[in-house]
């Protein structure tokens, strides 16, 4: 099977999204800081005033707050400087017109020189957003396929069906 398909910018930083959505590391970083960020605060506030009530509902409102304004404002950072970085490269590294082809026994992604092999035991998850396919090879590498890669439905259903024979672990 050969798809040949146009890759571009909003799907390279979709990707980024898309791991940081999935990734369970990243997400078991955010999570330890989301539990050890209100610890402290009760603690400071426990060490300040003491044990009460008062300390009690005053550690959770301050927690809740500093959870939420720091696991948004992380993301957005991330966001920022992955933006200020693609705009340092060229935009064909990760833009432009490439081929995948599904072979017996390995996939193939070209793109102008580059090419990348993948076995598909390589291959640890397919996850999807609302237009396009992420291929993991490994935790954080993907490739990256739009759906407007396929004609119609039927191509994309014979697609997917596909890759979940030769990979059973993503099925």
């Amino acid at each position: 099977m050969k798809i040949d398909y146009h890759r571009s910018t909003e799907d390279y930083i979709a990707f980024h999204e898309n791991y940081w959505g999935t990734d369970r590391g990243f997400k078991a970083q955010l999570l330890t800081f989301l539990i050890l960020a209100p610890l402290f605060v009760f603690g400071i506030i426990f060490i300040i005033w003491g044990f009460n009530i008062t300390t009690l509902i005053v550690s959770i409102m301050v927690a809740a707050v500093l959870d939420i304004a720091v696991s948004r404002s992380w993301t957005k950072n991330s966001m920022r400087q992955l933006l200020r970085n693609m705009k340092e490269m060229n935009p064909n590294d990760y833009s432009g017109d490439y081929t995948l082809e599904l072979g017996e026994d390995i996939l193939v992604e070209t793109h102008g020189a580059l090419r990348q092999e993948a076995t598909y035991e390589k291959i640890t998850r397919l996850t999807h957003d609302s237009s396009r396919y992420f291929i993991y090879i490994g935790k954080t590498q993907a490739i990256i396929l739009p759906f407007s890669a396929f004609a119609n439905d039927q191509e994309n259903i014979r697609f997917v069906e596909f890759l979940k024979q030769k990979c059973p672990t993503i099925g």
